[in-house]
């Protein structure tokens, strides 16, 4: 797989929804650390662990959200 499928790209956003500015640093860390107990999977992390192992953490560091359009 080259690039990351519709439902990791839709766990990733919600994360960044969740966790605002810092989202990048979030996730990060949950990768470099494990995930705490307790974590909500409400995100998805399975998802987020799969984009992990696929795509690595320099996917992560290269990543931009979409642009939010308005209607």
């Amino acid at each position: 797989m080259s690039t990351p499928t519709p439902e990791m790209l839709a766990a990733v956003q919600t994360f960044a929804t969740y966790y605002g500015r810092t989202w990048k640093q979030e996730l990060n860390g949950r990768w470099e650390n494990g995930w705490r107990t307790g974590d909500s999977d409400w995100f998805n992390t399975a998802h987020l662990q799969q984009l992990r192992n696929q795509f690595g953490p320099r996917w992560l560091t290269s990543y931009r959200l979409p642009r939010k359009t308005h209607t």
